[in-house]
């Protein structure tokens, strides 16, 4: 069973939290044991190379589903149990990318049959993260269980690490999602919060300025909407320069902010 050609396994070879030195001293069994999900003719080789792209794939090490007393001494870990629950889930993970790429990439294969059919694996998803989610959900369940200012550090954190990788979307989208969901759940601190985070990146988006201009205004103050608005409808005219209708659409929204907010 190959989940990933040699060239990403070479890749992933980089990513993975264990040195080379380290690796070769792991008590890899002369036999895999206590296969479920992998076919049982699996060779102990072939098992190397789907654990390292497992370990890539996720960003994550060998105790985030085996079970060890000591993470960094390979003697001490038993790979074989079933007590870590993330070991359950990867069996199902497994399940769930073959029946993908058997059933429904099979199809599309037999529809397309000139074209070459790419199969899923782990990283389609995670791409060197264990939670596949994307960057504003992440950020929205931070907020929820730890508050807003925690939410910021942890942003600020992953797009240390992540940023220029495909892992999250760190354009100006992602955080202006975010502020919208929590503006219309009546969080305006946590939005405003969220916002002024955006425009530490993007101050010359208009979105990110439109965007602002309504969380500003959904917090009652007006000067800075009214302010955020001009400034969305210059970048537009004569910054940019840009004509499309997407940002005629926004163009529109900030005059109407103005002409509502002038007088309150």
């Amino acid at each position: 069973m190959k989940f990933l050609n040699k060239s990403i396994l070479a890749f992933l070879f980089l990513l993975i939290f264990i040195n080379i030195n380290t690796t070769a001293q792991i008590p890899w069994p002369e036999k895999p044991q206590n296969l479920q999900a992998l076919p049982i003719e699996t060779t102990t080789d072939q098992l190397k190379d789907i654990m390292f792209s497992f370990s890539g794939a996720l960003g994550v090490n060998c105790v985030y589903c085996h079970v060890a007393t000591d993470r960094r001494d390979f003697s001490t870990y038993n790979f074989s149990t079933d007590r870590n629950p993330n070991k359950q889930k990867a069996r199902i993970m497994i399940q769930m990318v073959n029946k993908i790429n058997n059933e429904s990439i099979s199809m599309i294969s037999s529809i397309d049959q000139n074209k070459e059919i790419l199969k899923v694996n782990c990283i389609t998803c995670h791409r060197g993260y264990n939670r596949p989610m994307p960057l504003e959900n992440l950020l929205y369940e931070k907020i929820k269980k730890d508050g807003v200012d925690k939410a910021s550090d942890e942003y600020d954190k992953l797009r240390k690490r992540y940023y220029g990788k495909d892992t999250f979307n760190f354009d100006e989208n992602a955080l202006t999602d975010l502020s919208y969901k929590l503006k219309n759940e009546n969080l305006i601190a946590e939005a405003i919060k969220i916002i002024e985070l955006n425009l530490t990146f993007y101050p010359d988006s208009p979105i990110v300025q439109d965007c602002a201009g309504d969380v500003y205004e959904a917090a009652g103050d007006y000067n800075k909407a009214i302010k955020c608005s001009e400034k969305t409808i210059d970048l537009i005219d004569n910054v940019l320069k840009i004509n499309d209708s997407f940002h005629k659409q926004i163009k529109e929204n900030a005059f109407a902010k103005i002409n509502r907010l002038k007088g309150k």
